[in-house]
């Protein structure tokens, strides 16, 4: 999580600097695309689109931590089988799986 909340910060602050945050992030963590010039601080919106609806549906008392989301944007979501841990469930693949756009 501590990762995705430094992308995000690179997203809100943007220009110059949000684009040296992310690029080194990724030099950090040894991935070296060959779009590596491309890469900026607006390829980590999606983390600050999960965490801005997290944050306003935490402070709905009524109904609860994201209670009945669904995205308003069209969503692409990968993940690798490999991958330590999944922050996903059949539930959540299968809402992508029948919505339209995503």
């Amino acid at each position: 999580m501590v990762y995705q909340l430094f992308l995000v910060i690179a997203f809100i602050i943007g220009g110059p600097i949000g684009r040296f945050m992310t690029q080194a992030f990724t030099k950090v963590n040894k991935h070296n695309p060959p779009y590596f010039d491309q890469i900026n601080g607006n390829r980590n919106y999606p983390y600050f689109y999960m965490f801005k609806n997290k944050i306003v549906s935490a402070l709905n008392k009524e109904k609860g931590i994201l209670y009945r989301y669904v995205p308003s944007v069209p969503v692409v979501y990968l993940y690798a089988k490999k991958k330590p841990f999944q922050f996903h469930g059949n539930k959540w693949l299968n809402f992508l799986n029948e919505t339209p756009n995503c």
